[in-house]
């Protein structure tokens, strides 16, 4: 939520967001239908394609959705930094059109980013492993929650302006979160040996 209020200006305010969300949902409906009506004269494998094909298009508009949002989010961040020096630049303004604060966003992440080493660390130290990789783990952990946590509210936030939330790609987006934080796990537990510690497999789960 907090990554999503330096974000909004850039990608809502001044985005140029060209369809409604009926019209979206609309169009999106007739290509689905269509592709099942090819399918379904094809044969009895229609189905399992298209489930293959609500899966792989969903990764790869995901990727294609962080790859286009560079622009957007840098610009974001751009705005954000430069309201922290025009304090005034905000009165007279309705309060639906006055973000947060850069300084509060910071301070409330910093006490966010605070628990979430807590809480990882509560996880990782009933293993008793050392010191060092318990605290990698703890980092680690944290560092790729706060990023794809970061790509995941960009990338939906966009998207639910642009077409509507009932067309968000968050589930295409939280597998491929899903994926990033299992693969950068299952690296730290095989480069420190976890696998062959008696329930290292559990540990890694």
């Amino acid at each position: 939520m907090l990554f999503t209020i330096p974000l909004r200006r850039a990608m809502v305010v001044h985005s140029d967001l060209a369809y409604p969300e009926g019209v979206a949902a609309a169009e999106i409906l007739k290509v689905g239908s269509s592709a099942k009506s090819e399918q379904a004269a094809k044969g009895g494998s229609g189905i399992k394609e298209i489930a293959l094909g609500g899966a792989g298009a969903m990764g790869v508009a995901a990727v294609w959705t962080l790859l286009t949002l560079a622009r957007p989010v840098i610009d974001g961040v751009k705005e954000s930094l430069a309201a922290v020096r025009m304090p005034d630049a905000d009165k007279g303004k309705h309060r639906m059109d006055i973000d947060m604060s850069a300084k509060s966003v910071g301070l409330v992440f910093l006490v966010t980013v605070v628990g979430l080493l807590c809480i990882f660390y509560a996880f990782v130290s009933p293993e008793n492993l050392p010191g060092s990789q318990t605290l990698t783990f703890t980092v680690v952990g944290v560092g790729v929650a706060v990023l794809m946590g970061f790509f995941v509210a960009a990338a939906c936030a966009y998207m639910a302006g642009l077409v509507g939330t009932s067309s968000s790609p968050i589930s295409g987006i939280g597998i491929l979160a899903i994926i990033v934080a299992s693969l950068v796990m299952y690296a730290l537990c095989s480069s420190f040996g976890i696998f062959s510690m008696p329930g290292g497999e559990k540990f890694a789960t």
